[in-house]
């Protein structure tokens, strides 16, 4: 499990997309811990099926969001699976912002990893 750190850029893109949108109001070094359950989304009274196109819609954002900045998915990684991988984290409750960044790491390549790659 990765620290986390504003190193990362999957990190920090999953935090600030979230913070954004309004998510999130906790600052970057109190994100990590955050449950999707405290997410501004996730209304336990609301119907799984609302709450799956919320969490669809907030996926899809944040893979927009991505793709303006720069990130490219993984090789092997279609954009549906990222987003697919996204919704599945965003209605777990017990998960948290972290979790969902480091998913996020796996599934696309940030444009400072490429930076970073062709610098060595």
């Amino acid at each position: 499990m990765a620290k986390w750190t504003t190193e990362n850029p999957a990190f920090v893109d999953t935090w600030f997309s979230l913070f954004r949108l309004g998510q999130t109001k906790k600052q970057f070094n109190a994100a990590d811990t955050i449950k999707m359950s405290e997410l501004t989304f996730f209304n336990p009274l609301s119907s799984k099926d609302n709450l799956k196109i919320e969490a669809t819609l907030i996926a899809d954002t944040i893979d927009k969001v991505f793709s303006s900045w720069g990130a490219k998915l993984e090789n092997s990684i279609s954009r549906n699976t990222a987003i697919n991988d996204m919704i599945q984290i965003l209605l777990d409750e017990d998960k948290t912002i972290k979790d969902l960044a480091e998913k996020n790491d796996e599934n696309y390549f940030f444009t400072n990893e490429i930076k970073l790659e062709n610098e060595s």
